[in-house]
């Protein structure tokens, strides 16, 4: 049985990193990205069975409430975790009980350099 793996994120480099990365760390897993959370639906269909769904919280049109709360009726047995770019004190709490509410297993900080100015 083949691991299926979604990645949904509106950054292009950095969904880029992330495939590029898990597909390093495991080589036998199948990993699948998508830069405009709208089409995720379709993709997921495209590749179905999804057994994990990445996704950034912060993204233009839909955001990852949106698209973990699909998720969740769709995809009921899917690993849900939630990206968010960086943990404001403000963001944290709505995400930690969006990860709650959503049955999200993991809730995951992208760090980036651009904020701490090196």
């Amino acid at each position: 049985m083949t691991f299926r793996v979604l990645f949904i994120d509106d950054d292009a480099f950095m969904l880029k990193a992330l495939l590029r990365t898990a597909k390093r760390l495991r080589p036998h897993w199948l990993f699948y990205g998508c830069e405009q959370a709208k089409d995720w639906v379709s993709l997921a269909e495209e590749i179905a069975p999804l057994d994990m769904i990445i996704c950034d919280y912060q993204m233009p049109e839909i955001n990852g409430e949106q698209v973990l709360r699909q998720a969740t009726i769709s995809y009921p047995a899917a690993v849900r975790v939630l990206l968010q770019a960086i943990l404001l004190r403000i963001l944290l709490p709505e995400c930690a009980n969006l990860a709650i509410i959503l049955s999200v297993s993991h809730l995951l900080s992208k760090i980036s350099l651009k904020y701490f100015n090196v």
